[in-house]
Order: C-alpha cells, then sequence, then structure tokens
C-alpha cells in the first residue's frame, strides 16, 4: 500500500470488483496498516456484499448514494479531514436487528457527528459517532519476545482462536490518562474484557531474631502496595508485598528496611504473556544488603501475574535512538553524566586537599552520591552550619537538562548523535562548543557554560552507543573528539558497505568482518520519517528508526540492554562515562579547579547580588548597601558562607548597569565603592531593567536585593522579568526607603515633584516581583534602612531553607501551621504588613506570645517599617507551631531556618519514547502539571505529601508521587485550574530505627507556578553564536482560543533583533501561530559573553501571558580558551604532550622544553593556588607529574 499506516482511503466506484480474490490480501493490509477504509467510503451503485465487508474490516463505511446525491455523500471526507478526528463509538449489524447503542463525549471532544447508513425504511440507528479530540490511542498487537526489541515484539499476522491475545495500547496526547476498560467486541455478539491488573508479589523475609520489616517503597513502577505479614514456619518475621498496577512498567523495584536499618532491594523485570498459559520466567536479585549484625534481609518473588491487554505508561522499549535520557533500568544520559562529574569533582577535592596537606578520606567510583562527595570535600570545615547540597545539585540538574534537551529537540539532526557516520561534523559541535565553554568559564558565565556543557556531554555520550567504537574492541575513549588538532582515523568511506542483515532478532554479528579487521569506523543510519539510506551501510535500529526495514536490516545501537547490540550497552555506558570524564579534565585544566568546581556548582552559598539605584537621593541607601555588602564579604571571608559570586548591578535613568561580576571579593569591594548619588531628572528609574540584568547574570535559585526609593519608569519589563524569575527560580526582595513620604529629590525648572501617588500606586510592581519570587518587599524609612538589611544578613548563612511561606492579598485574620523538624535551627519568622497588624505566636507545648512581647518565652521580636523579624530561642525549635495573624490589610509571612534537608524541583514532562524533559514555560490551565522533585542533603527521606497552594483561593492540589532513584521523585497534579502555585513538601527522615521515631519534616519552594492557557515554544539550531552574526529563532504560539496574540521580544544585551509585534491564529491554524525572531550580535562582543532571550505571547484582554527563555554563549570561532590571542590559552592536548615528555624519562631543563609545554605546565600548576612549578614541594611536584 502507497498509504502511510492510520490513512483514510475513499474509492468511488459504480461497479462490482473484477479482481475479487484479492478481498483477503486487502483485509490483511488493512489489518496490518490499521487504514480506514480501503473500500471505506464507498460510493457505490448497488450493494455489493465485497464493499461493505471491506468497509466493516477498516471501520470504514459502504454509502450508496445516486450519482447526482455524491456531492453531498462526500461530506463526510470533509469531516474526516479536520484534525484530531477521534472514533467515540462503532458497530455494525449484519444481519441487522433492533438495539440499542450507548456512547460516552468526554470534556475533551467538540464537533461530534454521528453517520447512519442502513436500508430504507431504517428508522433511525446511531453509529459512528466521531468527534474532534487531542486525546486517543494507538494499538499493536504484540507478544513476548528476547529479541532486539525487549519484553515484547509486534505480532505478525491474526492472533491464534482460543488464544492468549496481548494488544499494547499507547495513549496520545496525553501522560495522565487512566484506562479503566479495554474490550474486544465482535459486532455486538461477542464481547472479551481485558484484565487491566498488573500483579507482583513478593515475600520479604526477616531473620527469627529480625525486628520486622518496617517499611516498603517503590524506587522504580507505577502501582500501588498492599502489605500484611505472617510467621514462616521457621518463625521468620515474613512481610507479604502485593505490588499492584493499571499500566506496565518495565521493571519494578521495591525497598524494604527492617527496624534496625537493614535495607533489602527486590528487582524484577516485566514480561507481557498471561500465567494461564505459559508462567513467565520469575527473576530476582538481591541488589543490595546491610547488615547491623543480627539479621539480613531475604528476598524472594512467590508469584507474578500480568495483564491480557496492556496499557503503557511511562516507558516503551525499542523506541530509543539514544541512551535513554533519564531514569530507566538500563544507564542513561543522566546515570552517565552524574557519575562523571562526581568523580571528577571528587577527583579536584582529593587533589586540593593534597596540595593542602589534608586528609581525603573517600572512595571514588560510580557508587558516589551527591551527598557523599559534597561531605567529602568540605570534610576539613570549621564551620557548625549544615551543608546543603542545593547548587550542586541544581548545577547538575542544569547539566543534565540540557544533555536532555539533545534527546528531544535535535532527534532527527545527526550529527549530534553521531548518526550517519557524521564524525566530522559531530567533532565540530563537539570542538566548537567546548570553547564555548572555556570562553564562558572565563567571563564567570557559569550557567551559560552548563547549558553548552550539558550538549556536548550528549553528542560524545552517543557516540559511544551509536557507533562501531565497542565492538572493535576499543577499551579506551576516542580522545580525537576533543582535540581540533588530531585527525579522526580510518573513517569508512560514504561507499564503503558496513553491515549484513540481521538473521531473526539475532544482530550481534551484522558488522561486516571486514569493517572490524581493517579497523574502519562506522555508525548506524536513522531516520524517523525516511528508510532511506547508502547501499551496504548500517542502521541506527529501534522501532522508530526507519532505515532499518531497508536492506541490511536491523542495527547497531547500544541505547538499551534490549537494543539490537544490547549485549554491549554496559561497555558503551562505561566508555561514555570515560570520555565525559575526559571532557572535563579537558575543561578543567583550562579552567583551573577553584573554576571548575564553581562550574559544578560546588558551593555552600549563593551569590551575593545587588541592586542598586544610583540617582541623587540615594546616598544614604548606597552606604547602607555598601555597609552591609562589606559585612558579609569580610564576616564569612575564608568560610564555607563565602559567597560564591558577587555581583552588583547599579541603575539610574536613562542608564543602567552595567553588569559587575566576579569572584574576587577584593574588586567587588572596589567597585561598589565606586558608587556614587547623581542625577535622575524626573522620579522613575530603570528599574527593572537593571533588576533584569541582575536575573539574567545571577546563578538560578540567587537571592537578588534591590535598593531603590522611586517608581520603576520601565514597568512595561514587569512580565519579563516574572518569566525570568520563575525560570530561574531567584528570589528577589526589595528595600523600598521613603516610599510612603514625601521624596525631597527631584527638581526640573526650578518645579519641586511630589511624587507620592505615583509611588503609591507602582509600589504594588514591587510587591507583585516579590511574591511571584518568593521575595519580601521590605518599606523602610532611609534612616532605619541599615537595620532591616538584617534580613541580607541571614540569607547569607549557609544552608538557609524555607520552611512556610504565604502571602494574604487581600488580607483576613487567619490561623497558620508549620512544623519545625529536628534538622532545623536558627528559624526566624519574617512578618511583613501595615503597622496595625498583631499576632500571636504558640509552641507546640502550648506556650504562647504576644506580638507586644519584643523579647519572650519563644522569640525575640525587631520591628523596622513594614518588617517584623522573630528570631525563635534557642533550644526550642523542634515541633509544631501555628501562628495567629490579626490584620485586614495585605500581609506576608516567611519561616526559614538551617538545614542540610530540603528540595528543589522543576516542570517536566513525561515523553512515550522514555523518560522526562524540562518543560519549557508556564504549565497549562486545566491540564496535568508533573514535576520532578529531588530531595537534597539526605539520602534516607521519603517524600509522603507534595502540594500545590494557591492562597488568593484559597485552593489546594495533593499530586501522586512516583519513586525513582537517588532520592528522586515524579509528582503528577491533575486538572489543574487557573492560579499562582507554590510547591510545598512533606516527608519523612527514615534515618531513624523505627516508625515511631522518624523525623517528619515540610519544606516549601519560594518561586510561583502560574498557569496559562496559551503556550509559546521556541527552539533555535544552536546555542552558540559568532559575534558579527545573526541567528534566526523560529517560535509558535498555541492557544484553544482564536484571536490576535502580542508578542514581546526583549534581550538583556540590548542586542540589535527583528521580530513580529503579534500573531494571529484563526480558524482554520489549528490553534497555532508560527513567528519568527532573528537576533544580532555585534562584532565587537566578547567571546564568553552570553545573552538571554525572551519571546511573551498574551492575549488582546492581557490576562493570559506565556514565555519561552532562551540562552546563547558568544564565542568567536577558533578561541579555544577564551578571547582570540588569549596568550594564557593552552589546549588539552599541549598539556598531555608536555606531561609526556616529563614522564617519558628525566625531567628536561627550561632550555630543552618549547614555550607552549612549559605554558601548559605553568597552568596545570597555577590550579594549585597560583604557584609555579619550580616553587613546589618535591612531592607536591611529582603528583602533579603524576597526574
Amino acid at each position: 500500500m502507497a498509504a502511510p499506516p492510520f490513512s483514510e482511503i475513499f474509492v468511488f466506484t459504480d461497479a462490482p470488483a473484477k479482481d475479487a480474490y484479492l478481498k483477503n490480501t486487502i483485509i490483511a493490509l488493512i489489518e496490518s496498516t490499521k487504514s480506514q477504509g480501503v473500500a471505506s467510503r464507498v460510493m457505490s451503485r448497488s450493494a455489493v456484499q465485497l464493499y461493505q465487508d471491506l468497509a466493516e474490516a477498516s471501520g470504514g463505511q459502504a454509502i450508496q448514494v445516486t450519482k447526482s446525491e455524491l456531492s453531498l455523500a462526500t461530506s463526510v471526507i470533509v469531516d474526516s479531514s479536520a484534525s484530531a478526528v477521534v472514533t467515540v463509538f462503532q458497530a455494525a449489524r449484519n444481519p441487522g436487528r433492533p438495539d440499542n447503542f450507548t456512547f460516552t463525549v468526554d470534556g475533551s471532544l467538540n464537533n461530534v457527528t454521528a453517520y447512519i447508513t442502513g436500508d430504507s425504511p431504517l428508522t433511525f440507528s446511531l453509529t459512528s459517532p466521531t468527534g474532534q479530540s487531542s486525546v486517543n490511542f494507538i494499538y499493536n498487537l504484540v507478544e513476548e519476545s528476547v529479541g532486539a526489541h525487549g519484553d515484547f515484539s509486534l505480532k505478525e499476522g491474526h492472533p491464534l482462536s482460543d488464544g492468549n491475545t496481548s494488544i499494547l495500547i499507547t495513549m496520545t496526547a496525553s501522560d495522565t490518562v487512566k484506562v479503566t476498560e479495554l474490550s474486544l467486541d465482535n459486532s455486538g455478539s461477542t464481547e472479551v474484557k481485558g484484565s487491566l491488573q498488573w500483579e507482583l508479589i513478593a515475600n520479604f523475609t526477616d531473620g527469627i531474631n529480625g525486628t520486622g520489616i518496617d517499611r516498603v517503597t517503590i524506587r522504580q513502577g507505577n502501582g500501588t502496595l498492599n502489605i500484611t505479614t505472617a510467621i514462616g514456619a521457621g518463625g521468620d518475621n515474613i512481610t507479604v508485598v502485593t505490588y499492584t498496577a493499571s499500566c506496565w512498567s518495565h521493571i519494578v523495584e521495591l525497598t524494604a528496611l527492617d527496624g534496625v536499618g537493614n535495607v533489602g532491594t527486590f528487582v524484577q523485570q516485566a514480561r507481557l504473556l498471561d500465567t494461564v498459559t505459559k508462567p513467565p520466567p520469575v527473576t530476582s536479585s538481591v541488589v543490595k544488603t546491610t547488615s547491623t549484625g543480627d539479621t539480613t534481609l531475604s528476598i524472594m518473588a512467590v508469584k507474578h501475574t500480568v495483564m491480557l491487554l496492556v496499557a503503557v505508561c511511562l516507558y516503551l522499549p525499542g523506541l530509543t535512538h539514544g541512551f535513554q535520557p533519564s531514569f530507566s533500568v538500563d544507564e542513561t544520559h543522566r546515570n552517565i553524566t552524574r557519575k562523571a562529574v562526581l568523580r571528577k569533582t571528587a577527583e579536584v577535592c582529593r587533589d586540593l586537599a593534597a596540595v593542602d596537606g589534608r586528609d581525603f578520606n573517600l572512595k571514588i567510583d560510580d557508587n558516589l552520591s551527591v551527598q557523599e562527595v559534597q561531605k567529602a570535600c568540605f570534610s576539613s570545615s570549621t564551620s557548625t552550619a549544615p551543608l546543603s547540597t542545593d547548587i550542586f545539585q541544581t548545577a547538575l540538574n542544569e547539566i543534565y537538562g540540557s544533555n536532555e534537551k539533545v534527546y528531544f529537540s535535535l532527534d532527527n539532526l545527526p550529527e549530534y548523535h553521531f548518526h550517519s557516520e557524521t564524525f566530522l561534523r559531530g567533532r565540530d559541535i563537539i570542538t566548537r562548543d567546548m570553547s564555548a565553554v572555556k570562553a564562558s568559564v572565563k567571563s564567570e558565565n557559569f550557567v551559560a557554560a552548563r547549558e553548552v556543557l550539558g550538549q556536548i556531554c550528549h553528542i560524545i555520550q552517543d557516540f559511544y552507543s551509536h557507533s562501531n567504537w565497542v565492538e572493535l574492541g576499543k577499551t579506551t575513549p576516542y580522545s580525537a573528539l576533543i582535540r581540533p588538532d588530531q585527525p579522526l582515523q580510518n573513517l569508512a568511506d560514504p561507499s564503503t558497505p558496513t553491515c549484513k542483515s540481521c538473521t531473526g532478532d539475532a544482530c550481534a554479528d551484522n558488522i561486516l568482518p571486514e569493517v572490524l579487521t581493517q579497523g574502519l569506523l562506522t555508525s548506524g543510519y536513522f531516520s524517523t520519517f525516511s528508510t532511506l539510506k547508502p547501499t551496504g551501510k548500517c542502521s541506527h535500529g529501534g522501532l522508530r528508526d526507519k532505515t532499518r526495514k531497508r536492506d541490511p536490516v536491523g542495527g547497531i545501537n547500544k541505547d538499551s540492554s534490549t537494543s539490537d547490540h544490547g549485549t554491549l550497552h554496559k561497555k558503551a555506558a562505561n566508555l561514555a562515562v570515560d570520555a565525559t570524564m575526559e571532557l572535563l579534565e579537558d575543561i578543567r585544566l583550562a579552567a583551573g579547579d577553584r573554576n571548575f568546581l564553581r562550574l559544578m556548582g560546588f558551593s555552600q552559598s549563593y551569590a551575593l547580588c545587588f541592586v542598586i539605584d544610583t540617582t541623587g537621593s540615594m546616598a544614604n541607601d548606597i552606604n547602607a548597601a555598601k555597609q552591609v555588602a562589606f559585612n558579609i564579604i569580610d564576616s564569612n571571608a575564608g568560610t564555607l558562607q563565602e559567597p560564591s559570586q558577587y555581583i552588583l548591578v547599579p541603575f539610574n535613568d536613562p542608564e543602567f548597569g552595567p553588569v559587575i561580576k566576579t569572584t574576587d571579593k577584593n574588586y567587588f569591594k572596589k567597585e561598589i565603592n565606586k558608587l556614587t548619588a547623581f542625577g535622575g531628572g524626573d522620579e522613575p528609574e530603570m528599574s527593572m531593567s537593571g533588576l533584569r540584568l541582575a536575573l539574567t547574570s545571577a546563578p538560578p535559585s540567587s537571592k537578588i536585593y534591590v535598593f531603590t526609593d522611586a517608581s520603576a519608569k520601565d514597568s512595561h519589563l514587569k512580565s519579563t522579568n516574572i518569566a525570568l524569575i520563575e525560570r530561574t527560580k531567584t528570589e528577589v526582595s526589595f528595600l523600598l526607603t521613603n516610599i510612603f513620604f514625601s521624596r525631597r529629590r527631584r527638581s526640573i525648572d526650578g518645579q519641586n515633584f511630589s511624587p507620592r501617588a505615583v509611588r503609591l500606586s507602582n509600589v504594588q510592581l514591587y510587591r507583585d516581583l516579590a511574591q511571584a519570587s518568593g521575595g519580601q518587599a521590605i518599606v523602610v524609612r532611609k534612616s532605619d534602612l541599615s537595620l532591616a538589611t538584617t534580613v541580607i544578613k541571614d540569607s547569607s548563612a549557609g544552608a538557609v531553607v524555607t520552611v512556610f511561606q504565604v502571602v494574604m492579598d487581600p488580607g483576613r485574620p487567619d490561623n497558620f501551621n508549620f512544623t519545625v523538624d529536628s534538622s532545623v535551627s536558627n528559624v526566624i519568622i519574617y512578618i511583613t504588613g501595615v503597622s496595625s497588624l498583631t499576632f500571636t505566636l504558640t509552641s507546640s507545648a502550648g506556650v504562647s506570645q504576644e506580638s507586644s512581647q519584643t523579647s519572650g518565652p519563644l522569640a525575640s521580636l525587631t520591628t523596622v517599617g513594614n518588617l517584623r523579624r522573630i528570631r525563635l530561642n534557642a533550644g526550642n525549635q523542634t515541633g509544631f507551631w501555628q501562628i495567629h495573624i490579626n490584620s485586614n490589610s495585605p500581609y506576608s509571612i516567611k519561616v526559614t531556618g538551617q538545614s542540610s534537608v530540603n528540595f528543589i524541583y522543576s516542570i517536566v514532562e513525561l515523553q512515550k519514547e522514555g523518560g522526562i524533559r524540562p518543560k519549557e514555560g508556564r504549565p497549562a490551565t486545566g491540564g496535568n502539571v508533573t514535576l520532578l522533585v529531588t530531595v537534597t542533603g539526605s539520602d534516607t527521606v521519603t517524600v509522603t505529601k507534595v502540594t500545590l497552594f494557591d492562597s488568593s483561593g484559597p485552593k489546594k492540589l495533593i499530586g501522586s508521587i512516583q519513586s525513582l532513584e537517588n532520592s528522586n521523585f515524579l509528582v503528577t497534579f491533575s486538572e489543574v485550574p487557573a492560579g499562582d502555585y507554590v510547591v510545598r513538601l512533606q516527608g519523612e527522615d527514615t534515618s531513624t530505627t523505627s516508625r515511631s521515631t522518624s523525623d517528619t519534616f515540610q519544606r516549601q519552594a519560594s518561586t510561583r507556578i502560574t498557569t496559562a492557557s496559551l503556550s509559546v515554544a521556541a527552539q533555535a539550531d544552536s546555542i552558540n553564536i559568532e559575534p558579527g552574526t545573526s541567528i534566526t529563532i523560529p517560535f509558535t504560539v498555541s492557544s484553544d482560543v482564536t484571536g490576535t496574540f502580542t508578542v514581546q521580544v526583549s534581550n538583556d544585551r540590548s542586542f540589535g533583533f527583528t521580530s513580529p509585534g503579534n500573531v494571529n491564529i484563526g480558524p482554520s491554524d489549528g490553534g497555532k501561530a508560527n513567528g519568527t525572531v532573528t537576533l544580532s550580535v555585534p562584532a565587537s562582543t566578547k567571546s564568553g559573553t552570553d545573552v538571554t532571550l525572551t519571546i511573551q505571547a498574551q492575549n488582546a484582554a492581557a490576562t493570559d501571558i506565556n514565555y519561552a527563555v532562551l540562552r546563547f554563549s558568544v564565542a568567536a570561532k577558533g578561541a579555544e580558551c577564551g578571547e582570540e590571542g588569549d596568550d594564557l590559552c593552552i589546549t588539552g592536548g599541549q598539556v598531555t604532550e608536555a606531561v609526556k615528555q616529563f614522564l617519558g624519562g628525566t625531567a628536561p631543563g627550561v632550555d630543552e622544553v618549547r614555550s607552549e609545554f612549559l605554558k601548559a605546565l605553568d597552568v596545570v600548576c597555577s590550579n594549585y593556588k597560583e604557584i609555579t612549578l619550580l616553587s613546589l614541594p618535591i612531592k607536591v611536584y611529582v603528583r602533579v607529574l603524576e597526574r
């Protein structure tokens, strides 16, 4: 058949079929392609049974009309050409009989149409109603397989009569639809309902002297647990765990913990055959057990049943075109990157410890956790503050997210995956991106560097899965991929055959022997839309690769253990880890150890970021900012609380900037000391422009403090700044002086202005931004500003977490509860509101303290302006607390403390190809919202409840939680209505010895999640731009509502750009409108500069807005380590060659080594506290050379 699968075919004829013998052939093709028609929608002169049979087999219709009526009957073709047409119900009666039919139209359907065919006189029957909806399903017949496609393969031909039929059901356009019933219907005469429950029963046995199983959790899988206990014949404590799920998981992992801390893990591989006819093999293994000496846990699977009809929720094996991006039983890009980054970070810490003469006690291997590396690297610290992994984990997640974007957004660009023998183009991208990373690190643009680094990691990792490097017997990485000065050797010629066809499912030896003996490098061809490939070439393989069906059939990828070359999956993954390590080492040598750790986000303190109004009346404010900055710098110098970076953005009118960004505290002191108050003109200033620069310059999750006594002249940037706040999860607080008092500052032509009314209306802008970010809008007199800056000192302490936060606008009297767990110390409560606001604080012991008491039994209170700062007394903090607020005016409450235990999250989308991808922009109003939650600071925490809370409603939504790996949890909220939400998390620390003493904790994210009814999607072909060039970024605005949408585009570098001012979605546009932004980078732009582009769209009423935010790195072509001509610029190859010369024999003298080698060695040594090679002690000198 020429038509693609699932097509609708319309046959026009007025005669019987002369070639009726092809009927069964055509029915077989219909069943194979699931085309709706062939004889579907038949226009016929007589009721020919053949046409009716074909129409019924395909789900089409046999329509009989006179020739004069034919044009009217073709309306069915017009109906079916609409988008997203789904069949709700269909039945045929032959022979006919009176009957009743029922069907349900759900809320996602519209334009419902019913078609009825039958002979006259038919009084009424309803047949094949259709409608338009994005929610539908597709299916395939499957059978158990241990071949190339994993645990199932597609079933060819008809299923057996009286046998079991397994059907793979994939829901489309929804990740959260629950299948409740599946049935096979034979024209109403026979209905067979399928089993939708997948069940696994496992026995966890604790020894005779054991304490019994304390809890069992699901680390992998999507079902529920029912737990019962029993005593075995030998007196053992047996816990019977029944796992049930409504959808299939490729693997299920259950973890049991007994009362004294022993851990047992059970892993079950999913199979697809019904156990009634052929019980599948039950495989189980104890992955990990621990023992305290009295007993150990043992695990045994005793029963395993699976469904007759299968619904797939998250993971479809065989659909991949690279290592799985995240969270799979096999090695994923996320796991490979995590292993490499943690190992390399640990190595840097070890080497720094060796130079300092400190001990470093950590085994560096693939089993490291974020917490273990952080603890080992900071083991020598004398700080009493808890250690936080928030910044480190956030940086890792940025790298993971950028890595995964390549998988989902650039899947049809072969050079990003080394598909189709694109080795030279792939290497060009790697080396270009490495230059961009090094330039960005040199400019201290670490966020931009991480985004590019994640992309490089993906490309390099794919090389080992998609090429035949492993099959060639290679055991070390291909270093030439990151060395532009080294040639790529033995590349297979484009005309050289490289593969033969697989035999059945056996693909292990499909690479031609002569390719292997000659050591030729090749990779598989891949396409999702065409079967074309050069003659004799290998295919990538997998269900999405259409080239795999063209001779030579099959594939060579090692993306998973069930891939065509899946037996080599682990070897490929291990080489990918080593190659990523080699890449990181190259960047480390160019950046230096300290900057490498900053690139990895390895810090205990956030950036110190000030945005300061420098107009005439701000002299006192500037002095207060200087005072608090110097105090933080001096008091934290040399400690873990020393800020990781210093950022200063001045603004005036009409100027704003430039951004001062440095890791040098003395340089920052010098720059902030230069600030003076001058000029200003009219009262409003460029505060929003200054804030935008800070938001794009500061690392994610930073805390920014804005000092001003004026309104915003550029308030049109409010939505842009909120978009940046939501994307970066940055907390912004405003210190506003004299907002409610006359401002003796500006005069023009001798006329004094009294801007009080302007400021009173405009201060709401600052409050809105503070509320969106989880910050505060603090209003004080200038004389009191130095007291208000205490909140900045509080936040600069290490490991500060938000326990509870709420904003009430409009205000009302209310009670608020929060829990302080034992890991939290130094609890501080901040309340902002009018002066008449009163409160009562009550502890878990029932002790109360009124707002009139500045020093009471529970806390000490300081009031400055509209801020109350309540610091709980030491030793009296753990437990359940309540605070009652009495005020009818707007107010806010924020409870913070210091703790290692916290969480970070990102909004994600589940992908049918496997894994998850970061969600860009705001989630859809009325749709499902999925969060990837990572608990930081503990490997023994269980998340028990995650809530979306909107205080304006109030609305509270509770999410369903799926435990993943490495303290990650997938949380889904169904049908989220319009609103502004914050994320609240509750959990238990399971490190305690029994459930009765487990520690319950709560945390809250600061930044809001806002829903939107429209979306903006934008994707550039590259995240790098050369100076003096332009880049084109296509974007799409989507909405269920037609109309004109305003488009607002901006960038933080004031680069030139072109874009449409609006786009229009018409009735026939399918709910989408496209546009293009062209961004031009001036030729004078330095390498290492980053630019953030924001594309926003809003409806005509300005009540709904969404955005896309893209970050680009500017790098000159050929600039390896920064700017061209940089005399400190070296390549990793130069370093390697220099060290090789020293290791090859007696160290040569200075005059025997070329200058570039000395420069390379000097950079190696400069990583160690910027000392020269000759000044190193001999033991350290040897260690450097050994490295």
